[in-house]
C-alpha cells in the first residue's frame, strides 16, 4: 500500500495573514505536487485555501489537501521541555507519521519545538514565525518577503523574490452549484448583475484599525452624488454589523450589504464583480488585492512596509503623525490615534475618483 508523505503547516491566523501564506503553500505544492498537504487553522479563513486549484505542467492540483481546526492543546506541549510525556508523545506519533515537514507560524522561539518534532521522527521543522527570535527578520520588510528570506535558508527558490506574491489569478477558484446559486441570488435580487460596483469594507477583527464608518458614509454619498451610474456594495463581515448599521443610517441612497455569513470563496467570486474596493487595513483588504480587484487600503497604527495588501493596483492611504506605526501594547492604550484620525475624507474620495476614472 502506498503511503503519502505529509506535510503539515500550522497557522492559527486572520484571513489576511492567512493569505500571505499563499506563495508559501504554492512553493510547496510546486515542489511536492504529490504530497497530502495538510493546514492547521482557522476553520472559516482556510476552507478557502481547499477550493483552491493551481495548474503544475498542465495538470491540475488542489492548493492543499485538508485543513483542520486548530488545536492548541496538541501544539502547547511540543513547545516545552517539560509536558512531552511518553504517554502525549506515543500519541503525537500517530499524528505526525509519515510527516516530512512541518512550517509553523506560531512560535516565539522554535528551538525546542524543532527539536521535540525532531523526536516525533519529522526530517524538518521550519519557523516562519513574524516574532521567532531565531529569523532575525527586518522590521521594514514586507511580510511576503520575510516568508521568502526565511525559506531560502532551507530550499532552493528557483524564483525571484518579486514572483514570490499573493496573485489569486494565478489559481482556479473551485465552486459548487450551491455557492454558485447563493452568489447569483445575492447579485440578483440587489439587481448589481452587470453594474459598476464600488466595494468598501468600514469594519475589521480590530476595531483600532478602523478608520471612523461616518467618513466612510461621507465617502458613499459622494459617490453617489458625483457617480450616480456606481451601486456601492457594503463588504459586511462576522464582526462588523455594527459598523454597517451605522453606515447604512448615515447615507442618504439605498446602498447594498453583504451576508455576513458569506464563504471567503462566496465573498471572492462577488469582489471579483468589482470595479475598485475602499478599505482599512485588514483581511477582507487582501483578498480584494489578490484577486487584481483595484484596491485603496487606510493605514493607521500598522506598518505598511510590513502589511500592506500585494497586488496589481494597490494604493495606501496614510498620515505619518510620529508615533506611526506603533506596537500592540501602545495601541491598547492609544485613546486619540491621530493616525486615522488625520485621514481626511479628500484624500480618501480622490484615490478611489482617480481609480474608477481609469477604470
Amino acid at each position: 500500500m502506498l503511503i503519502d508523505k505529509k506535510i503539515l503547516i500550522f497557522q492559527n491566523l486572520g484571513l489576511g495573514d492567512l493569505l500571505i501564506t499563499v506563495p508559501v503553500l504554492k512553493f510547496l505544492r510546486t515542489s511536492y505536487p504529490d504530497y497530502h498537504i495538510e493546514v492547521w487553522s482557522k476553520l472559516r479563513y482556510s476552507n478557502f485555501l481547499s477550493d483552491l486549484k493551481v495548474s503544475i505542467s498542465g495538470k491540475s492540483y488542489s492548493l492543499i489537501n485538508n485543513v483542520r481546526e486548530y488545536n492548541k492543546s496538541w501544539i502547547s506541549p511540543l513547545v516545552s521541555d517539560k509536558y512531552l510525556t511518553a504517554t502525549f508523545r506515543e500519541y503525537l506519533a500517530e499524528i505526525f507519521d509519515n510527516v516530512e515537514l512541518v512550517i509553523c507560524y506560531l512560535i516565539k522561539d522554535s528551538s525546542i519545538f524543532i527539536n521535540n518534532l525532531k523526536t516525533l521522527g519529522v526530517k524538518q521543522v521550519v519557523s516562519l514565525s513574524v516574532s521567532d527570535t531565531n529569523n532575525g527578520y527586518s522590521k521594514e520588510v514586507h511580510r511576503i518577503d520575510q516568508q521568502y528570506i526565511a525559506l531560502k535558508k532551507y530550499f532552493p527558490l528557483n524564483i525571484g523574490v518579486n514572483d514570490f506574491i499573493v496573485n489569486l489569478c494565478d489559481f482556479e477558484i473551485v465552486t459548487n452549484k450551491f455557492v454558485s446559486d447563493n452568489i447569483n441570488r445575492f447579485m440578483s435580487s440587489n439587481k448589481l448583475q452587470n453594474e459598476k460596483i464600488v466595494a468598501i469594507h468600514p469594519g475589521s477583527s480590530d476595531p483600532k484599525k478602523c478608520w471612523h464608518q461616518i467618513r466612510y458614509s461621507q465617502i458613499c454619498n459622494r459617490l453617489h452624488n458625483e457617480l450616480p451610474n456606481h451601486k456601492i456594495l457594503i463588504i459586511n463581515g462576522p464582526c462588523d454589523s455594527n459598523v454597517s448599521t451605522t453606515l447604512k443610517n448615515y447615507c442618504k441612497f439605498p446602498i447594498y450589504l453583504t451576508y455576513p455569513y458569506f464563504t471567503i470563496t462566496e465573498l471572492a467570486f462577488i469582489l471579483k464583480q468589482c470595479c475598485v474596493y475602499l478599505g482599512n487595513d485588514d483581511g477582507v483588504s487582501h483578498l480584494a488585492a489578490s484577486l487584481g480587484v483595484p484596491t485603496i487600503a487606510i493605514f493607521g497604527p500598522s506598518n505598511s512596509n510590513v502589511w500592506q495588501p500585494k497586488g496589481r493596483n494597490v494604493r495606501i492611504v496614510k498620515t505619518n503623525v510620529g508615533c506611526n506605526p506603533c506596537a500592540c501594547e501602545v495601541l491598547s492604550k492609544c485613546s486619540q490615534q491621530y493616525c486615522l484620525e488625520n485621514v481626511n475624507v479628500e484624500q480618501v474620495y480622490n484615490e478611489v475618483k482617480s481609480v474608477i476614472l481609469k477604470a
